[in-house]
């Protein structure tokens, strides 16, 4: 469980330094096609979906796991590899002292914490996900691939769901 919630999370700090990127260079290309941010926002969503990524020497961040399992399981002084140097020497002290394991114990706290975190994750989108089921159990399908609904304040997109 704690192995997909550190999958998950490091894709989505990826993602995340991309959905910025494409923020700032929306920005900066204002008078740019519509075409253009499509196309970004499709990268985005490539990278959201997409479980494994090539590397590349051009990529925003070098680390493609900022947070190693190795690390959160058996490291005596637990360590993120952001690919970002300023960034490590200014977390990487904090989150050594908060999270090193007692001399003692034989499990460390970093370990114990992600696993919290893996649990209230899965509970999360146990819970968004029978919302959803509930608020689309009333849904009429429209065309092969959709449902849709009247009862719905908000417009959402839920999952891929076949007949």
């Amino acid at each position: 469980m704690e192995m997909i919630f550190l999958n998950v999370f490091n894709r989505s700090l990826a993602a995340g330094w991309l959905i910025l990127a494409v923020i700032v260079v929306r920005f900066l290309l204002k008078k740019a096609p519509r075409r253009l941010s499509c196309v970004l926002w499709a990268v985005v969503a490539v990278r959201l979906l997409c479980p494994f990524f090539p590397a590349s020497s051009f990529s925003l961040i070098p680390s493609g796991e900022t947070i190693s399992a190795e690390a959160v399981r058996f490291a005596p002084a637990p360590a993120i590899d952001s690919g970002i140097p300023a960034l490590n020497e200014a977390l990487n002290p904090m989150i050594g002292e908060r999270f090193a394991p007692a001399p003692g114990t034989s499990v460390n706290p970093l370990y114990i914490w992600t696993a919290v975190a893996g649990i209230v994750w899965l509970v999360g989108v146990a819970v968004m996900d029978m919302r959803c089921s509930a608020a689309c159990g009333c849904a009429a399908w429209y065309g092969r691939l959709c449902r849709w609904s009247q009862g719905l304040r908000c417009r959402i997109m839920y999952g891929c769901v076949m007949r």
